[in-house]
């Protein structure tokens, strides 16, 4: 009697592992980067997802998928979001750097307040330029940090499901000027630019010393009416992730006479290069 038990459970097992073998691989995955920028530029996660049911909803250019990005900060100190640091590989060394969309916003990047989510679109094409078949092949870099994409549960697609601003996903997608970060810069908002009245020199940080980083970038700055940085994100950069945060937390503490338009002071973007050489201290 015994036996007859047992034959009826593994029989019961290899049914379900064949179900298994046959069911269809997963196709949402997640990765997962905590961003540290401490002391200078705080810490926040970096939450990525592949999403079936995105690529099927929101309209897409060629072959690949689409690549969600939900930047979070918990932290709420001095936090930045710079997205020209953000990274993709695939196999065979291949890598991929783009423009990405931003969600319901005009850039991506900039000061990332405490509890905001900002949510971005990033097209992972599939090909010579990105050599992939699944999520799983593929490696996220943001800065120095990285990580690879796992399988998402139902649960976990559940609940990214519901935080999903559909309709902005969907007018980033089908934007054709592909608006990002280097198209947004309010410039023509004065007639006369602010300027500087309280400088900050950056601070060259340690892990970059210790390496001999150097590279110069433009910071565009968001002044006030009242000559007061309320924001600034990298506009272009050849440094290293270290050193675009240390120009974006010194650009905050600048002072500004500020701009003016038809004679009234006004809000708008101005660009400041800032370049990092050890050379120059010495």
């Amino acid at each position: 009697m015994v036996a007859v038990r047992w034959s009826i459970v593994l029989l019961g097992i290899l049914g379900a592992t064949s179900a298994l073998a046959d069911a269809p691989a997963p196709r949402d995955f997640q990765g997962r980067i905590r961003a540290n920028d401490a002391p200078l530029g705080g810490r926040f996660t970096i939450a990525a997802y592949f999403l079936d049911s995105l690529d099927v909803s929101v309209a897409h250019p060629d072959s690949g998928r689409w690549l969600l990005l939900r930047f979070h900060d918990s932290n709420g100190k001095n936090s930045f979001v710079v997205p020209a640091d953000l990274a993709i590989s695939g196999r065979h060394h291949t890598s991929f750097r783009m423009d990405i969309l931003p969600v319901g916003r005009s850039r991506v990047g900039g000061h990332l307040d405490k509890d905001e989510n900002r949510w971005a679109l990033w097209w992972v094409p599939q090909g010579a330029r990105l050599e992939w078949d699944e999520p799983g092949d593929l490696n996220l870099k943001y800065g120095f940090s990285n990580t690879d994409f796992v399988p998402l549960s139902g649960k976990e697609t559940a609940e990214v499901m519901g935080l999903l601003p559909w309709p902005g996903l969907k007018t980033s997608a089908l934007d054709s000027t592909g608006h990002t970060d280097r198209t947004a810069l309010d410039a023509a908002a004065f007639d006369q630019p602010p300027v500087p009245k309280i400088r900050h020199d950056p601070v060259y940080p340690s892990s970059a010393k210790m390496y001999d980083f150097h590279g110069a970038l433009f910071v565009a700055a968001h002044v006030n009416p009242a000559g007061k940085v309320e924001d600034a994100y990298v506009l272009q950069s050849d440094a290293v992730h270290d050193l675009n945060i240390a120009a974006l937390t010194a650009v905050m503490e600048w002072v500004f006479w500020p701009g003016t338009k038809s004679g009234k002071p006004v809000a708008g973007d101005i660009v400041i290069p800032i370049s990092f050489d050890l050379g120059s201290e010495k």
